[in-house]
């Protein structure tokens, strides 16, 4: 045995407890198939060996176990997350099923290590190998093997045909529709929340009178195949009755709770849609989480995103509908979280559950999301092993929330995500979803959307002074609120969804505009035209803009007129005000053919708005009226290099300043 595993296991005592309970008794040991770490109240709370061969269990359970006290010895407060824990299980068992081997001291051999990399090669995907990388590395830091890798190393092994596909970021139009369908389903059944709920609790009272009637009848909760049908019909009638004495629209009463779970899955994604939190995250809210400060709606939850597994309170910005959305999800499940709550007693006094799984549970029930189904649960006086809302991603249908897909639709969703592209047809729904896919739609909406950038989000969410005041009605509120934080993986996708932007306004630039003006537009132009003459390629592609954008040779950003603006440094507001003010033109501005149909619309505003205020023949106006006049004459040079028709502008000022 390796001497690190020593310290692990002390010779003493073959098997050690390695989870202890709130009052620090042992809880599960190390050679059982499952760990509980419940009293940590983490987000998961067990890992479990069942899937690992028994030839190699014990063997990764003592790996385990040692990788768990190096975690907690580099921790300042001795904590680690079960979900790192889990994840080095499995990726342990990843490699040992292939490898056929969980003595990892070996790989510090060149010929086993060789061995070992040829029993991956072609099984996995780039992240996964990547992952196996940082575990043996790991193994390495904890003194069970000499091998060091890097991921360059391990990624050579990919699947050919293994593509990593990330999670979905919904086109604009399709995150349109989805949003609105979600919203209108809080909104009209917000007013019947607590009806749905009673409703439900007269059908499961019903229902168990029925089971139990039965029970005293035949003596046994067994039935007959005519003994379930008669049932069955007796339950239907007593819902539909329920039914038709309620006011609520389309009410459904069965044990699966269809219509209730309906709800309840359109007021998670509301939350989630205007929010961008995690599903853990979503999933610790009720209604007391939705807060007013200083004027801003924001929520109220509990993250142990980097904080070592410890649940700690963090505060999203949100919309005021989130609010009804978890009222909604709250109340109307509150028939099953009265039935879940008497169960759990039950089983608390007859000790079949510990204190911290008691606990542990009724905080659970004390969210909004919680499971409306009864089956399996109430009925049998079953407990769930979570009372966490999941399976969420099952119970999603797109035709509920989507309109079938547009030829635009398509077009930017295989833009959005190139790893699926050709997944989306025209008249088709996305077959995709899960509570990713909403944190990076939100990201993408809101850049795409221009509700702000990564720098303006990052300011908001972290209180640094705000240097761009426009893109937020309420930055001097956000930026006087306490708590608010960006995660880093949320960070990650405004970044992805910066880029896209980018690509494609550089795409536009490079590849699709007939005519460029603007003195860097008209640099690239004469770029493109001496390029031609010498017969070589004046088309970029998608992934060489993206490379020149990721390696900074390239930068772009949109200014508020239709204009590009090439300089990342730029301090100038570029043509954002009614005059033309500037003697000297910005040397980085670039405007295509789509920005100067722009302009044409902003000549048409300007000669309106001049011709309005030339009529009042005030000469306290003239100033304003030559600025005005000096920006349309402009703007008509830029309209002329595009071959955009207009009326030419030969308006004389009528009063002039004496």
């Amino acid at each position: 045995m390796n001497m690190a595993l020593h310290q692990v296991l002390p010779e003493q005592e073959e098997n050690p407890f390695v989870s202890f309970n709130s009052a620090g008794e042992g809880k599960s040991r190390l050679y059982d198939e499952i760990w509980d770490f419940t009293a940590l109240a983490q987000p998961k709370r067990e890992v479990r060996f069942t899937g690992v061969d028994l030839t190699h269990r014990h063997n990764i359970q003592r790996l385990t176990a040692q990788y768990m006290q190096h975690k907690i010895a580099q921790s300042s407060a001795n904590h680690f997350t079960v979900h790192a824990l889990a994840r080095f299980k499995d990726k342990l068992w990843g490699i040992a099923k292939h490898w056929g081997k969980s003595d990892y001291s070996l790989l510090s051999h060149d010929w086993e290590w060789r061995d070992c990399k040829a029993s991956l090669k072609g099984k996995y995907g780039i992240e996964t190998l990547k992952a196996f990388a940082g575990i043996i590395n790991a193994l390495h830091d904890l003194g069970v093997t000499s091998r060091h890798t890097t991921e360059r190393e391990m990624v050579v092994l990919k699947h050919v045909e293994k593509t990593e596909q990330q999670h979905v970021a919904f086109p604009p139009a399709m995150h349109a529709h989805w949003l609105t369908a979600a919203v209108e389903i809080v909104e009209k059944y917000h007013p019947y929340r607590q009806e749905i709920s009673t409703c439900m609790m007269e059908y499961t009272r019903q229902m168990l009178a029925i089971y139990d009637q039965h029970l005293v009848e035949s003596g046994t909760t067994d039935f007959t195949h005519d003994e379930q049908v008669k049932t069955s019909a007796r339950c239907c009638r007593a819902a539909r009755k329920i039914e038709a004495g309620s006011s609520v629209p389309g009410l459904k009463c069965d044990s699966d709770a269809t219509f209730v779970s309906r709800l309840v899955m359109a007021s998670f994604m509301v939350v989630g849609l205007f929010s961008g939190a995690r599903k853990t995250e979503l999933v610790s809210m009720n209604p007391k989480s939705y807060q007013i400060k200083d004027g801003i709606p924001v929520l109220m939850g509990l993250t142990s995103k980097g904080n070592e597994g410890q649940p700690i309170t963090a505060v999203w910005q949100t919309h005021p509908i989130a609010k009804q959305a978890l009222e909604l999800a709250y109340d109307a499940t509150q028939y099953a979280r009265e039935l879940h709550k008497v169960i759990l007693s039950r089983h608390r006094a007859k000790g079949r559950i510990d204190e911290d799984r008691y606990q542990r549970a009724m905080v659970e029930l004390g969210a909004a999301f919680i499971p409306a189904a009864l089956r399996n649960t109430a009925f049998d006086g079953q407990l769930r092993t979570s009372y966490h809302l999941s399976s969420i991603d099952k119970s999603f249908n797109a035709e509920r929330y989507f309109q079938p897909a547009t030829a635009d639709d398509v077009r930017e969703f295989d833009l959005l995500n190139p790893s699926r592209a050709g997944e989306l047809e025209v008249g088709g729904y996305s077959t995709k979803f899960s509570p990713h896919d909403m944190r990076r739609s939100f990201a993408v909406f809101l850049v795409r959307n221009k509700l702000g950038n990564l720098l303006t989000i990052k300011h908001q969410f972290k209180h640094k002074n705000l240097s761009m005041s426009g893109w937020y009605a309420n930055n001097a509120e956000l930026a006087r609120m306490e708590g608010i934080m960006l995660d880093g993986e949320l960070t990650a996708m405004f970044d992805e969804a910066m880029e896209d932007v980018a690509v494609d306004a550089l795409d536009e630039v490079y590849n699709e505009s007939s005519h460029l003006s603007g003195v860097e537009g008209e640099r690239i132009a004469k770029s493109k035209e001496e390029a031609l003459r010498r017969g070589e390629t004046i088309l970029l592609s998608r992934s060489e803009l993206r490379a020149l954008v990721r390696s900074g040779d390239k930068s772009i950003v949109m200014l508020p007129t239709g204009s590009y603006c090439t300089n990342p440094t730029c301090e100038r507001l570029c043509s954002i005000s009614q005059f033309h003010t500037e003697s000297k033109p910005c040397e980085h501005e670039i405007i295509t053919d789509r920005g100067a149909r722009i302009k044409a619309r902003e000549h048409r505003s300007l000669v309106e708005s001049f011709r309005e205020m030339n009529a009042m023949e005030d000469y306290a106006l003239s100033s304003i009226l030559e600025g005005e006049r000096q920006k349309i004459l402009y703007l008509e040079q830029t309209l002329t290099q595009h071959n955009i028709d207009f009326e030419p502008f030969k308006d004389e000022i009528k009063a002039v300043m004496a």
